[in-house]
């Protein structure tokens, strides 16, 4: 075990996680981030006693914490949120704790933090659309960014991104499994429906809604519209990948590197033994996507045919994880747009 895996093993085992993320009424603060997954992005970071580190999403309070605790009373930590009620409830964690490394701020977390800058580290707990030109900007030298971010232009299509910096270059490295809930200058209190490219909802008489994002019914609210209808009308039957939540997630990755057409997310409520979401495609009068435990599909059956071609396809040549997919950076105003390509 490395010494950054090490630093980061007793950090954690020294931090009371339930305390953060649990409410004084036992309940379970929703923007709270699972611990494992914790534990991988900090591993993703490469972190160091004695780094400067800029957190976006502060949420419970306990990976600025946790970070704190790891890069020592040499290093410190900048953590930002839009919500206040979070940040307030951080910086009371943080004085009862100990804390003190740590500089909690209200604000759109997208922007960075420039008066705290240069950062050796920069590490996200929500998706932006893109990799913001600021954090870039505010990088330092050999700096290591982490964040969930979009790779394809549908809902939810989310991977964990690390970027390197040299010279002020930002050097995309590898890309992995992960998302989270989608970045925003503004407090979101209902997380059903995705912020962007959702295109259609439909309402399921008091079980929840279905909602599609499709590019090829983008352009036709009519089209959308009918999509999401057919939708949730479609039916469950047993998924190709079985419930293997590492193939799927592999597979997710393909498609979102493949772009085939009639990509498309859609989110259940009500449809099905849970509200779920998957990955699949729009053709035309027909639907298909994989979710968790299974597949609904929905109309003709063209769309079914081609994703279970696609998987075909996946298999074929060889059922590559993450390890084979290369992530673009594509410079824009506002930051780097990010898409992938597969080495299969």
């Amino acid at each position: 075990m490395s010494l950054a895996n090490d630093l980061i093993t007793e950090a954690a085992a020294a931090l009371d996680y339930d305390s953060y993320v649990h409410q004084p009424d036992g309940s379970f603060l929703t923007q709270s981030t699972a611990r494992d997954t914790i534990v991988h992005m900090c591993r993703m970071l490469e972190l160091q006693p004695g780094l400067r580190v800029l957190e976006v999403g502060t949420g419970s309070g306990y990976t600025s914490a946790l970070l704190g605790r790891i890069v020592g009373k040499q290093g410190g930590v900048v953590s930002l949120d839009v919500d206040s009620r979070l940040t307030e409830r951080a910086r009371i964690k943080h004085a009862q704790g100990g804390v003190g490394n740590v500089a909690v701020h209200t604000t759109d977390g997208y922007l960075g933090w420039a008066a705290g800058a240069p950062y050796d580290r920069i590490i996200g707990w929500a998706a932006p659309h893109l990799l913001p030109r600021a954090w870039v900007e505010q990088a330092a030298d050999r700096a290591v960014i982490v964040t969930p971010v979009k790779v394809a232009p549908i809902a939810q299509a989310h991977l964990l991104l690390r970027v390197d910096l040299h010279h002020g270059r930002a050097i995309p490295r590898d890309v992995q499994a992960g998302g989270f809930i989608e970045m925003y200058p503004e407090v979101i209190t209902e997380v059903a429906v995705p912020i962007r490219h959702c295109d259609a909802l439909h309402q399921l008489d008091g079980r929840g809604i279905v909602w599609v994002s499709a590019p090829t019914v983008r352009d036709n609210p009519e089209r959308a519209h009918h999509a999401a209808q057919m939708i949730a009308a479609g039916r469950s039957v047993p998924s190709p990948l079985d419930d293997d939540y590492p193939a799927r997630c592999a597979f997710y990755g393909y498609l979102y590197a493949r772009q085939p057409h009639g990509l498309a997310s859609a989110g259940f409520g009500g449809v099905g033994p849970s509200s779920v979401s998957g990955i699949g495609l729009v053709l035309n009068d027909s639907a298909a996507f994989l979710r968790p435990r299974d597949m609904v599909i929905a109309g003709t059956g063209e769309a079914e045919e081609s994703l279970r071609a696609l998987i075909k396809e996946w298999t074929r040549a060889g059922r590559g994880d993450h390890t084979a997919l290369q992530p673009i950076l594509i410079p824009g105003s506002e930051g780097f747009s990010v898409e992938v390509e597969a080495s299969l």
